[in-house]
């Protein structure tokens, strides 16, 4: 059994432990990272972004009701929460990429089935980023059932400014 201050404890060292990519829109904050001589970059970045869930068997599973299926639709997929998600996730992929190092790679990837949540955020990002590269890559010996995930992608920081 945990008490809670093991358990406060072990979840301060847990997140300590990974950095937050930040999501802030302000501009002077994100001049305050680029000049910074203590930013920290990385090899690698994942982009775990939030999203409307609509491809998430977990969140799905749970409507047992027309009730349950109308207050989901008004929650998650009404047009000013799909707005601000495609905001915040706008602010994560750019900002992931942007504590990346020269020549590091990313993922970005979401649970949503939206092609506004994944190949148009991605398009639209390498629209506005011109050091970003999409890169696919072979998963022929990765584990998978869905036919989709051939098509899999990623993305890295180009190595010539």
């Amino acid at each position: 059994m945990w008490h809670g201050s093991a358990r406060a404890r072990l979840a301060k060292q847990a997140k300590a432990a990974v950095p937050q990519v930040p999501t802030s829109t302000n501009e002077e904050d994100d001049e305050a990272h680029s000049s910074s001589s203590t930013s920290t970059y990385y090899d690698k970045v994942l982009v775990d972004a939030e999203c409307t869930h609509d491809g998430s068997l977990r969140h799905l599973v749970k409507m047992t009701s027309d009730a349950d299926w109308n207050e989901y639709l008004d929650k998650y997929l009404s047009s000013t929460h799909v707005q601000g998600v495609l905001d915040l996730q706008h602010d994560l992929i750019r900002n992931g990429f942007r504590l990346l190092k020269e020549g590091g790679r990313m993922v970005y990837s979401t649970c949503s089935l939206s092609r506004k949540q994944n190949e148009d955020m991605v398009d639209q990002f390498l629209q506005d980023e011109p050091t970003a590269r999409l890169e696919t890559f072979d998963t022929t010996n990765v584990p998978h059932q869905v036919s989709f995930v051939s098509d899999t992608r990623l993305m890295y920081r180009d190595m010539v400014v």
